[in-house]
């Protein structure tokens, strides 16, 4: 019994945490965040719910927003802007996608969803691949669940979306409300 205490207590310690330039969701107050962001080359703007930081990360121009709920942060979303010459090519943009999708994968482990859906008349190699994006014609998305991290691919850019369980049960709770209303 001991030893199965001891191996769980092992597993919760090396579990890794959803975080972004070191701001840990459900925990960091937005000083602590602002004080983070600048840390890590983001200046940033604290207002009375958000955290809002603007910087470059991979070489890219990158936008941090981080949200907070009673003062405690519970979302980060990222934003990292494409080049003129990855806009421009499939090839390109889906080579950096996959970049960072290795990189989260090192720090979080394998992901539970990978999902590439072109709608018709696009698929992948027609040539069209950024027309489809830009018209919401096609979805490249990746999903690590049990951290609440998901990447995106956007014609001008990659998102990445952190969540703690305190934003998804709230989310939840606010979707319950909306369903009594109607």
């Amino acid at each position: 019994m001991r030893t199965l205490i001891l191996l769980l207590m092992a597993v919760v310690a090396t579990a890794v945490e959803p975080a972004f330039a070191g701001i840990v969701l459900g925990r960091d107050s937005k000083e602590v965040a602002k004080t983070k962001m600048i840390k890590a080359g983001f200046p940033s703007v604290v207002d009375q719910d958000l955290v809002v930081g603007e910087g470059t990360l991979l070489g890219h121009d990158a936008f941090i927003l981080c949200i907070l709920h009673k003062e405690i942060v519970v979302k980060v979303m990222l934003r990292i802007n494409f080049s003129v010459e990855e806009k421009a090519s499939y090839r390109i943009a889906k080579g950096k996608y996959a970049e960072m999708s290795r990189a989260l994968s090192e720090k979080y482990g394998a992901p539970s969803t990978d999902f590439l859906l072109f709608d018709r008349p696009y698929f992948e190699g027609d040539g069209y691949e950024m027309t489809a994006l830009s018209a919401g014609k096609a979805r490249i998305l990746t999903i690590w669940d049990r951290q609440q991290v998901m990447l995106r691919l956007h014609r001008d850019c990659m998102r990445v979306h952190y969540e703690s369980p305190e934003f998804v049960q709230m989310k939840a709770q606010e979707d319950k409300a909306d369903k009594k209303k109607l």
